[in-house]
């Protein structure tokens, strides 16, 4: 009877302790609150210039993007761990994209010639949804025995909104400043705003290779506000009236075709496509730092040794 007595008392202990380390570990994102990550990658654009040999005018979303058009993306990033399943990020991102008509064989883009290039300066605040959170392991602390073997993946998707700066150049000449589609001359539109609203969307994850570091990747595409990244959206201008008011080199700017189709150029022809807002992407590897938390009790217990030595040090004093 003691012996089952015995056995018994060794097994709750055993069961306690991988339990109380279990949950434990289960709650260990509490102690790691806040992260902190860096990265860089590639970001494309998707809009009115270059992409796939398609037809004219109609949008095909990401299946229109020029895929020899990647540029470099750097970004860092603050996240709040809200509870187990939910967080909240704050980011910056930087990097560059651009469009040419001369990577097509669409025949009407073709013939249109124009291009451009752009650096984006953004910054958005994002809700994250966990799908799946690194899991505790060693449920057993029995040496020998097989225990849960635990996840060190996470995975999650997000959404948000955010506020960002472009500037389209062609040949590193500025364009929007040039009006090349008529804005800014009286009576006309005024000019495009630099700064437009994104709406993020994606999917990441990460490999947790340390309590306090991770590494994984990131894909993002934004929706925008804007349909002039690019600085195409509506019809072709009077190039009469673009030299007489902003110069001959917003004319030209405007129309760089080859003239071999005269008549898709004129005036009033269609020159983008307004329907359908500019948009832009990234992909980055990042690595990521947690800072462990230290815990209240911790720094009360700290405070009260404080306390106590001072006390200690000052009957010392007065001892003398």
């Amino acid at each position: 009877m003691k012996k089952v007595l015995f056995i018994l008392l060794l097994f709750l202990s055993f069961s306690f302790d991988s339990f109380s380390q279990f949950f434990q570990e289960a709650n260990s994102w509490k102690s790691y609150r806040k992260e902190y990550s860096i990265g860089g990658g590639v970001s494309n654009y998707n809009g009115d210039l270059g992409g796939l040999d398609l037809e004219k005018g109609i949008n095909y979303f990401l299946f229109d993007m020029e895929l020899t058009q990647f540029k470099y993306g750097f970004y860092g990033s603050y996240r709040y761990n809200l509870n187990q399943r939910n967080a909240s990020s704050i980011s910056l991102f930087y990097g560059k994209i651009s469009g040419n008509d001369q990577l097509t064989n669409n025949i009407y883009r073709n013939n249109r010639n124009l291009n451009f290039e752009s650096v984006i300066w953004e910054l958005t605040w994002n809700y994250e949804f966990y799908i799946i959170r690194p899991s505790p392991g060693h449920l057993y602390n029995i040496k020998g025995a097989k225990g849960l073997n635990g996840n060190k993946w996470d995975m999650y998707l997000f959404i948000g909104i955010g506020v960002f700066y472009y500037n389209p150049k062609s040949g590193g000449i500025p364009l929007r400043a040039l009006g090349t589609e008529g804005q800014g001359i009286p009576g006309e539109r005024p000019l495009y705003s630099p700064v437009a609203i994104a709406f993020p969307i994606g999917f990441g994850g990460s490999y947790k290779i340390t309590k306090k570091l991770k590494i994984g990747t990131e894909f993002s595409y934004r929706f925008t506000t804007t349909d002039y990244i690019d600085d195409v959206s509506g019809n072709y201008y009077s190039r009469d009236k673009l030299t007489q008011y902003k110069g001959a080199l917003s004319s030209s700017m405007s129309d760089p075709s080859f003239g071999t189709n005269p008549g898709w150029t004129k005036e009033g022809q269609q020159r983008g496509n307004p329907k359908y807002k500019d948009g832009y992407l990234s992909f980055l590897i990042k690595v990521t730092y947690l800072p462990k938390r230290t815990p209240k009790s911790a720094n009360i217990r700290r405070s009260g040794r404080k306390h106590t030595f001072n006390r200690h040090k000052k009957r010392a004093r007065i001892g003398h």
